[in-house]
């Protein structure tokens, strides 16, 4: 076995290791709201499906157990069933289609990624696609109707230039549509949030838009006064012609403003917009967008307004993920790599892991001392600022290291 294929199955391995430990967190929690005291105690990874055996002493019986059915299927993103076999009690979670390519599994591959380098999936011929935004490449726009998978490539870039890329090289900045317009993007989106290279929490809103955006241009003259390009800044435009038709001009001017000044400053916008010829998309994007990526459009007319080119078959994609790079005169088909809920959890704690932790020389304790907590009745909340900052008993002789990990509560809350 050759060593990348042994990288490979190692981390398949590892990826299936952790997708147990998160589905098993997120079943306990769905039990624990509804006051059931079960605990997975084992199972089994079957072809089709991940069988969870519970250890549980419910009287209700299967009536009670079966009604979280529909619960666990919105917090798992997968069918579920809950079953009775031989006096005990298990869920039967179905295990998700392996994509075409894995986010990953190309990372495992090829690990020599030059750095402000993002991963975007194979080629026909399974040679890797790379978005390099080191001004190789200024601005691109995603094209495609809706499940071509643009919002999908948006997570992607994300989470590959996040790995491949320390905070202080590369920071990321992502505007979502307003989620009563896309809610499975907010979905494909929000966990992004806990990526440490995030400069402001993922914005649907259209005024927060403008306000993330003007603060960028103010980044932006600030950096062309001091001459200086690093951090790259990689702003995320999930729908532009949406944001832009809900925004109007507060949200036009800086945009337009960073995608004709931004690469100067080493600011790189990466747009989606359903389809290429949508009037409220600005004439900049033909002179300041070097490389469109197209997925499945439903004509042949928007097939050219994407492409820029009269035969390019766009309208023949296959949509999930099936996309056309376009630079110049040049085409590339690639399959868009993909990074699951598991897969993106697996990451962030790897990232997480990575990140130095906060030394504090100081001795300080988060716990309230007894005295204080005895001022406040028992009706009363103790304020969390106080405890945290106001408080300190010196319980530690030595610096604390303190550590992130709060990032979990999102896949249990879910």
């Amino acid at each position: 076995m050759s060593n990348v294929e042994e990288r490979r199955r190692f981390l398949q391995e590892a990826r299936l290791q952790h997708q147990l430990e998160i589905q098993s967190r997120q079943i306990e929690s769905v039990f624990t709201r509804h006051n059931l005291d079960v605990q997975i105690a084992g199972g089994r990874v079957e072809p089709r499906t991940i069988r969870f055996d519970l250890r549980t002493y419910v009287a209700e019986g299967l009536d009670r157990l079966t009604a979280l059915a529909q619960e666990l299927r919105g917090v798992l993103r997968v069918p579920v069933h809950i079953e009775r076999e031989n006096g005990m009690w298990r869920v039967r979670v179905s295990r998700d289609v392996e994509p075409p390519v894995s986010l990953l599994d190309m990372l495992a591959i090829w690990s020599d990624v030059p750095p402000q380098t993002a991963v975007l999936g194979l080629s026909n011929a399974g040679e890797p696609i790379f978005l390099p935004l080191d001004g190789t490449v200024s601005h691109v726009l995603i094209a495609g109707s809706a499940e071509a998978g643009k919002t999908t490539l948006l997570r992607t870039i994300a989470v590959s230039l996040a790995m491949l890329n320390r905070q202080s090289r590369l920071q990321l900045a992502i505007i979502g549509p307003e989620s009563d317009i896309s809610p499975d993007a907010y979905g494909i989106l929000e966990p992004l949030n806990y990526l440490p290279h995030i400069v402001n929490p993922v914005v649907y809103r259209t005024e927060e838009a403008a306000d993330l955006l003007n603060g960028l241009v103010s980044e932006l003259d600030y950096r062309q006064e001091q001459r200086i390009k690093h951090p790259a800044i990689v702003v995320l435009v999930d729908r532009v012609a949406a944001l832009l038709e809900n925004g109007g001009e507060p949200v036009r001017e800086p945009l337009t403003y960073l995608v004709q000044h931004g690469i100067k400053a080493g600011i790189y916008l990466v747009m989606t917009a359903r389809r290429a010829n949508n009037e409220s998309l600005p004439s900049w994007i033909d002179a300041h967008v070097s490389l469109r990526i197209t997925g499945r459009v439903d004509t042949p007319e928007e097939a050219y307004a994407a492409t820029g080119l009269p035969d390019s078959q766009a309208e023949y994609l296959l949509g999930q993920g099936d996309f056309l790079a376009v630079s110049g005169d040049m085409l590339t088909y690639f399959q868009g790599a993909f990074v699951s809920d598991s897969d993106l959890h697996m990451c962030i704690t790897e990232l997480q892991r990575r990140r130095a932790r906060v030394l504090l020389a100081q001795p300080v304790s988060i716990r309230p001392h007894l005295s204080f907590v005895k001022e406040f009745s028992e009706e009363e909340e103790i304020p969390f600022g106080l405890v945290n900052e106001e408080v300190a008993l010196g319980w530690h002789d030595e610096a604390v290291e303190l550590a992130p990990e709060e990032f979990d509560e999102f896949w249990e809350a879910e």
